[in-house]
């Protein structure tokens, strides 16, 4: 068996005061985005940009949310190297939700492709930014690509997605074509196939083209699959029924969720060297249940998603601690046991 990481558990109580946060997106320098609650405010939440200990609230394009004026106007989804954030915000100007890009303390409206509505999904270091909008009419969607100050869309450059999910530092852009997952690049569509059935979701590209996401197989169960050098692989379970792939990082380590067919939770996984760990496996005595790794940096650092008995749920990050030498099957006997005191725990 291939050797794992084990890592250190920091809870992301965002500026230490109410602990709960949703973080979606984690970037190399170890920044955060994501949406969060203010304390004693009644469930007001706000958008974050967090890194180093210090939290900015990314604000907004100066609409309010249908919800109530305690809730967020902005709908943080990805972010970069250099710390800049993409996603959906309420216009002043507009009713609807457009598409922003956040940097150095400033966000930009990023336009639509001639409809009311738009929403980024991707952006990559250069800040070339992928997602969704309505064209001219407010009738039919389709896939952009805001680059160069200006929002194209994507059918006009050769592609045929139905969504897209992310977009790489050469401009590779992973997305959903024909009810597959597909790449856009240099003008040419890539069908990554599926494992067995007709539809297959991507979830995350690296700067190698390798991409991960989930497929149904011949008998419909959900697999996770990493896709490189032309084929889609299925990277099995730990030990139940379903996996998801969340995030690929430059080594090709996935993250993602799976179950294990023993206590009907889910488990934040990590697939790295040919094999699957469970996350709960590897971060030694701590007492919180990983239910979910949705981001693997190149340093290694997970951004996952579990909960405490006293703490409650809230996002994490895993930070690696060592890497133990190959052959050593002693950290996954004793993982085994601590998830097993975790869960009798929780359920105590």
């Amino acid at each position: 068996m291939a050797a794992a990481p084990t890592y250190s558990v920091t809870p992301l109580a965002v500026q230490s005061l109410y602990p709960t946060s949703y973080a979606k997106d984690l970037n190399n320098a170890g920044q955060v985005t994501g949406l969060a609650y203010l304390p004693n405010a009644n469930g007001a939440t706000y958008s974050f940009l967090y890194g180093s200990g210090n939290t900015v609230n990314i604000g907004g394009l100066g609409g309010t949310n249908p919800l109530g004026n305690g809730y967020s106007p902005t709908d943080a989804q990805a972010i970069n190297d250099v710390g800049q954030v993409v996603g959906g915000s309420y216009s002043s100007s507009y009713p609807d939700i457009r598409a922003f890009l956040y940097s150095n303390g400033q966000m930009t409206d990023l336009g639509t492709l001639g409809g009311s509505f738009s929403q980024a999904y991707g952006v990559n270091n250069a800040g070339e930014v992928v997602g969704m909008s309505v064209t001219a009419g407010n009738k039919n969607s389709a896939t952009f690509l805001y680059s160069g100050g200006q929002m194209i869309n994507l059918a006009t450059l050769g592609a045929s997605f139905t969504d897209v999910t992310a977009i790489n530092n050469h401009s590779q852009i992973l997305g959903t074509a024909g009810g597959h997952a597909a790449i856009f690049s240099q003008g040419a569509m890539t069908d990554l196939g599926t494992l067995g059935s007709a539809l297959s979701i991507p979830a995350a590209i690296n700067d190698g083209g390798q991409a991960t996401g989930y497929s149904y197989t011949a008998d419909s169960f959900t697999r996770a699959f990493r896709y490189s050098g032309g084929q889609m692989i299925d990277l099995g379970t730990l030990g139940g029924s379903y996996s998801q792939g969340k995030d690929i990082n430059a080594a090709g380590d996935v993250v993602g969720i799976s179950n294990n067919g023993i206590d009907g939770f889910g488990h934040g996984f990590l697939y790295t060297g040919g094999t699957m760990y469970d996350l709960n496996n590897l971060v030694g005595s701590s007492d919180w249940l990983i239910g979910e790794a949705q981001r693997i940096n190149d340093n290694g650092t997970i951004l996952a998603s579990g909960c405490h008995q006293q703490q409650g749920c809230m996002s994490l990050l895993l930070s690696v601690t060592s890497v133990p030498e190959p052959g050593s099957m002693a950290l996954t006997l004793a993982g085994v046991a601590v998830v097993g005191a975790k869960l009798r725990r929780r359920r105590g």
